[in-house]
């Protein structure tokens, strides 16, 4: 089975989040997951998500087919169907070839993200990301409306219970005419509970 880095595997919420996340079931293969937690802005938006994936395994690449369901107040229902491939290239470098279709019940969209992503082990306590995405959109039709470059560096600055993210990020939005954007994202999450 994979075993995954420390602080190395960062997920992708816009806010920060704080997340009580109890282990429901855990079997060979298959996992379950529920969490709840609050994005941390205003208004706040409290989220309850259950996940159910599996890990596949080819030589040394490893698919991992994931389905969420999430409910948050602001957003309303929706679902999140991940098709991951990973690639150790060495015990601190993972390569992943991201595939995934999140669609939202109030708003009737679905949104895809695309691309390859790297990631660095630098220590225990820290890890790098390097990320090349595509972001899609069915309204009206579909389309691709943001590809973006990003960096993100994130230490564990206390205990696997509080971490902090630095993203340096160049996004070209087709709303935008595809011209540069520059932004920086900083942000603290906190973690209760046991992985």
């Amino acid at each position: 089975q994979k075993k995954e880095p420390t602080v190395g595997i960062i997920e992708k919420p816009n806010q920060e989040n704080l997340k009580i996340r109890p282990k429901m079931m855990e079997e060979e293969l298959w996992h379950f997951r529920m969490d709840s937690g609050l994005n941390v802005q205003f208004p706040i938006n409290p989220f309850i998500r259950s996940r159910l994936f599996k890990t596949y395994f080819f030589n040394k690449w490893e698919l991992l087919p994931t389905q969420e369901l999430f409910y948050y107040l602001r957003e309303k229902f929706g679902e999140t169907t991940t098709l991951n491939l990973d690639l150790p290239i060495r015990e601190d470098l993972l390569l992943r070839i991201e595939n995934a279709a999140t669609w939202y019940d109030n708003s009737d969209e679905f949104t895809t993200i695309q691309g390859p992503s790297l990631f660095q082990q630098i220590s225990d306590k820290r890890a790098i990301s390097y990320n090349l995405q595509t972001i899609g959109t069915n309204r009206p039709t579909f389309y691709i409306k943001d590809y973006y470059a990003s960096i993100t560096y994130r230490p564990d600055l206390h205990r696997q219970w509080i971490y902090a993210e630095l993203t340096p990020q160049i996004n070209w939005p087709k709303e935008k005419n595809f011209q540069r954007v520059l932004s920086i994202l900083f942000r603290i999450e906190t973690v209760f509970g046991a992985n």
